[in-house]
């Protein structure tokens, strides 16, 4: 009896395990300031659950032209609590400066944006900027200073 209390325990632990690591419940990336500024960010007309979001925090158009954020400003948003198509990320202890926020819905969690004939498949969006041409934004159109808490919407566009 003892043993398969054991054993039944053992199993609901890896089962927990297992799927925690599929649907993690942080939507609060902390970057390397303790006394920073909050950045919240409310993302709209997400076209349903599947996947995640991925989200970069850029400081300028190199980093931008690279695709390359660090670590502790890339986050990835699990969108299983996608409400009426919007979801809320939250940036903790920015520190003040020059940011662009971009993302794109990774439906399939690949790592990149998958494309069609030429154009995105995958749902893409800037903060307070929605980019309506069919060539990529420069930094410049959705770049933000930020001194003091702020919140950045950012409307998701599907091709």
């Amino acid at each position: 009896m003892k043993t398969n209390n054991l054993i039944t325990t053992i199993y609901l632990l890896g089962a927990l395990f297992f799927f925690s690591s599929f649907y993690p419940t942080k939507s609060n990336t902390a970057l390397e300031s303790e006394t920073g500024n909050t950045l919240t960010v409310m993302i709209t007309n997400i076209r349903n659950n599947k996947g995640r979001l991925q989200l970069d925090l850029y400081k300028n158009q190199a980093e931008y032209e690279a695709r390359m954020s660090d670590d502790k400003r890339r986050a990835y948003v699990y969108k299983s609590s996608v409400s009426n198509g919007i979801l809320k990320h939250t940036y903790t202890n920015v520190p003040d400066g020059v940011y662009g926020i971009a993302l794109f819905d990774d439906e399939n969690k690949n790592g990149e944006i998958d494309y069609g004939w030429i154009l995105p498949k995958e749902g893409f969006a800037f903060g307070d900027y929605y980019h309506m041409k069919l060539t990529a934004p420069k930094f410049d159109n959705f770049k933000f200073t930020l001194k003091e808490n702020k919140t950045v919407t950012m409307i998701v566009r599907y091709l």
